[in-house]
């Protein structure tokens, strides 16, 4: 059984927009072979969050998307499931947003009651865009928060279940 499932959601060629896939590729560098997590990169449709096998049997789950929420870009913002992520963007990449996905997760009773949302503030979303500066560099320090938290996370998961 995994006991943490990561997830970076968005899409390596629209800018910012990978956020979540820079944070996924940085932490699995940093975690190794780490039979406990699973670190998962979701493309398009965060609607598939809900085909991973991780999503009903993780104890912890943690979901990294780009946002727009006026903020400056490279913002980090982390929130609960019990309250609402803002939307990734007005028009974004995805056809079913990450906030409509878990309210069905939760309509559905599919979703994971340890839960935490990371949103990373974007600017641009452009087919072809690299990601900004400011996004890479957030990136990087969600990727070693993750790190320390996630490590935590599985620790405290093997110690209840001994």
């Amino acid at each position: 059984m995994t006991d943490v499932l990561v997830v970076g959601v968005g899409h390596p060629d629209r800018g910012d927009d990978a956020a979540g896939w820079l944070v996924a590729e940085r932490l699995r560098e940093q975690l190794g072979d780490h039979d406990e997590v699973e670190i998962v990169r979701l493309s398009a449709d965060p609607a598939g969050l809900l085909t991973l096998p991780a999503w009903d049997a993780a104890a912890h789950v943690v979901l990294v998307d780009a946002i727009v929420t006026g903020a400056p870009p490279g913002s980090v913002e982390v929130l609960g499931a019990d309250r609402p992520l803002p939307s990734p963007r007005a028009s974004g990449t995805h056809d079913l947003d990450l906030v409509a996905t878990l309210q069905l997760a939760r309509a559905l009773g599919r979703l994971p009651r340890d839960l935490t949302i990371v949103g990373i503030e974007g600017a641009r979303f452009g087919v072809g865009d690299l990601p900004s500066p400011a996004v890479v560099a957030a990136a990087e320090r969600v990727a070693c928060a993750l790190d320390a938290e996630v490590r935590a996370l599985g620790t405290r998961s093997s110690q209840s279940a001994g």
